[in-house]
């Protein structure tokens, strides 16, 4: 959720296993078109005693920007991108084929450039990431999973993510980061790596994947996963944690409270992207939960974070006394 990109020492990780190998992409009509990627094995890493796979998934991308037929771009990033990775993560075609973070984008002059960048600054990330696991690790065990790398979308900005956007999906999927390589920072990776790790465990350790959501548990969630993630890095700061002034606290706790036990994620959508004609400002879902969170470690100071990432939200709010704010 995060240019210079100041690089630290390797760390020394028992059993990497660095497969890189050059692709070359054959542009289909003009050869000035033509990409090269040298990064296209995944890097399996074991890091305290977890197992994890770095993924570069750049080239289903090449393959969609090689391909002449522009004008059914839509249905092809469908079948070069989309399908393939939602096979990967998934272990089936269809789940990602509605998602609006995977639709065709059309600045492909952009797209192609992200990923030549990306695929140059490669080795400089996979280090970032492999310390932000470390750290991650070091006070959360059990989140052994992939991390897949993509070309952050070209249509949209990420100068407000600071380069970065982070997913995670629980039931043997993984961790997501789409990278923009002329704005993530060594910050903005490390912090995302530790927010998506945070609910890797939490999906992975709790009953999460058993059972519906309701909107309290998916704004405990984002908050557990931020409180998590500014234990890692005490300095970690984004406009997602930032306080709600008390009138905005007031309006987006009454939304909660009227709608805590609906599992209509059109209602985390709203705190999600705002709304200000009711008074709720953007993110509100990662501020009010992280408000929570802050409540819940002052009044609960000997609970491990081992037990409150499994904790369900219904108990962290009654143990945070934020309900009788």
């Amino acid at each position: 959720m995060w240019k210079g990109l100041l690089v630290w020492m390797l760390l020394i990780l028992v059993g990497c296993e660095a497969n890189v190998e050059k692709v070359e992409v054959e542009g289909k009509g003009n050869q000035k078109n033509r990409i090269i990627i040298q990064n296209t094995s995944p890097e399996s890493v074991i890091i305290h005693e977890e197992d994890y796979e770095i993924i570069p998934f750049y080239e289903p991308y090449v393959e969609f920007l090689e391909e002449p037929d522009q004008v059914k771009r839509k249905e092809i990033f469908t079948e070069r991108v989309v399908k393939p990775f939602s096979t990967s993560l998934f272990g089936n075609e269809y789940t990602l084929q509605n998602d609006p973070l995977y639709v065709a984008p059309r600045n492909v002059d952009k797209l192609r450039k992200t990923i030549e960048q990306l695929d140059k600054e490669h080795d400089e990330i996979s280090i970032l990431i492999k310390d932000a696991l470390k750290d991650s690790s070091l006070k959360l065990s059990g989140g052994s999973t992939k991390i897949y790398l993509q070309p952050y979308h070209a249509d949209y900005s990420s100068k407000e993510m600071t380069g970065v956007a982070g997913f995670a999906y629980g039931s043997g999927g993984g961790i997501v980061l789409q990278i923009d390589p002329e704005n993530y920072t060594e910050e903005s990776i490390k912090q995302t790596i530790a927010h998506e790790y945070h609910h890797i465990v939490y999906m992975k350790d709790s009953d999460w994947l058993s059972r519906s959501h309701n909107l309290l548990d998916k704004v405990i969630m984002e908050g557990k996963a931020d409180t998590f993630t500014k234990i890692v890095y005490p300095d970690y700061a984004s406009p997602w944690i930032e306080r709600l002034d008390e009138n905005a606290q007031d309006k987006v706790w009454q939304f909660i409270q009227e709608n805590k036990t609906s599992i209509d994620d059109g209602n985390r959508l709203l705190l999600h992207h705002g709304r200000a004609s009711m008074g709720i400002p953007k993110w509100s879902n990662y501020k009010i939960g992280y408000l929570i969170m802050e409540d819940f470690l002052e009044n609960n100071p000997d609970v491990t974070i081992a037990e409150w990432t499994v904790m369900r939200a219904d108990e962290i709010l009654e143990l945070s006394g934020f309900d009788e704010y």
